[in-house]
C-alpha cells in the first residue's frame, strides 16, 4: 500500500474539460527543457493520441511510455497491433486501415477502434484486462477525440513506413515511429501543454501530473453516475481501494447530498434495542466462536 502511494495525501488533482481541450491547443514552437512542440511533426501527433487517449480510458504513464531510453522494448508494451479499428462500411474489424478506409468512419455507424491493454502494474501479465479491450468510439463532431487522433498517427505512421507486418514490434507512442517515449519524455511535453495551453501557472502545475488524466476520468464517471462496478472496469481495477481514492465526489454533488439531510425521515434500529428479541449477543457468540475454530 506504502509503496503504491493510495494513502498519499498529496495526491494530485483532476484534470477538468477546459484543461484538457486547452492542452490539446497548444500553440505551435512552445518550448520548454528542449523540447519543442511542431504541429504536424510525428512526436506532437502521437502525444496528442496518447494524450487524448488518456483522457477517455484513463492509462497510467508506464503504459504509455518506458522508464528511461536505455529501456529496451519489451513484450507486453502497447505497440500498433494492440489497436485494432472497427468501420462499419469496410465490414467490421480492420487490422491495418488504409487513410481512405478510416475516412469513411462515422459516430452513426458505431465506429471506432479497440485498445488491446499491455502490462500495468496490478496486471503484470496482462491476463485481467488485455482480453478486453477498451472501446474508444469515433466522433467527428466532438470537441476532442482519441479515435481522431489515433487515426492521424496512423496517418503519420504509414506515411513513414508503417506496414501490417511491423505492427506487432513496433511502440504505439513515441517520437518517431519505431521508437517509443520515455517518462521524461511525456512528462516534458504534459509540462508543455499545461503551461503553455491550458495557461496553469508553474506553481499550479505542481499540483497536478500525468496521472491527472486518470484521477478525471475516475470523477467524471462518477459525476455522470455510472455505476461504481461499471468505473472499476472501465480503469481497469482490480479492487476497491483505489475507486474510493480516485473516484471524488464533485463540490455540487457534496451539497445536494447535504441539503437531502435537512428534510430526512430516519427510523433505523438495531437488534440490541429490540427489547423482544432476547438478550442474544450474536457478535460476542461470533467471537467465541471464532476463536474456538482457531484452536
Amino acid at each position: 500500500v506504502t509503496l503504491c502511494g493510495i494513502r498519499e495525501i498529496r495526491r494530485k488533482k483532476p484534470l477538468t474539460n477546459p484543461l484538457i481541450n486547452g492542452c490539446l491547443a497548444c500553440p505551435d514552437g512552445a518550448t520548454r527543457h528542449g523540447v519543442t512542440v511542431r504541429h504536424g511533426s510525428y512526436a506532437w501527433t502521437a502525444t496528442r493520441a496518447w494524450f487524448s487517449g488518456c483522457a477517455e480510458d484513463g492509462k497510467r504513464k508506464d503504459e504509455i511510455a518506458k522508464v528511461s531510453s536505455s529501456t529496451p522494448f519489451e513484450h507486453g508494451r502497447l505497440t500498433f497491433a494492440s489497436v485494432v479499428w472497427k468501420i462499419a462500411a469496410c465490414g467490421g474489424e480492420i487490422v491495418h486501415p488504409t487513410r481512405a478506409q478510416r475516412a469513411q468512419m462515422s459516430r452513426a455507424a458505431g465506429d471506432g477502434f479497440y485498445m488491446k491493454h499491455g502490462r500495468a502494474k496490478n496486471d503484470f501479465f496482462g491476463i485481467f484486462f488485455a482480453p478486453t479491450p477498451t472501446f474508444h468510439p469515433y466522433d467527428e463532431y466532438s470537441p476532442r477525440n482519441a479515435a481522431r487522433e489515433m487515426s492521424a498517427l496512423e496517418d503519420a505512421a504509414q506515411d513513414a513506413g508503417l506496414t501490417a507486418a511491423l505492427r506487432a514490434t513496433t511502440p504505439l507512442y513515441g517520437p518517431f515511429l519505431g521508437a517509443e517515449f520515455t517518462h521524461w519524455e511525456v512528462e516534458t511535453y504534459f509540462e508543455i501543454m499545461m503551461l503553455c495551453g491550458a495557461g496553469v501557472s508553474l506553481a499550479e502545475f505542481a499540483q497536478y501530473s500525468i496521472h491527472s488524466l486518470r484521477i478525471w476520468v475516475a470523477c467524471a464517471l462518477m459525476a455522470k453516475n455510472v455505476p461504481r462496478h461499471t468505473i472499476k472496469r472501465l480503469l481497469r481495477w482490480r479492487g476497491d481501494l483505489s475507486l474510493e481514492i480516485y473516484a471524488r465526489l464533485n463540490d455540487d454533488e457534496w451539497a445536494s447530498h447535504v441539503a437531502a439531510t435537512y428534510s430526512a425521515h430516519v427510523d433505523s434500529t438495531i437488534a440490541g434495542q429490540l427489547a423482544r428479541l432476547g438478550t442474544i449477543d450474536l457478535e460476542s457468540a461470533a467471537l467465541r466462536l471464532g476463536a474456538a475454530a482457531a484452536c
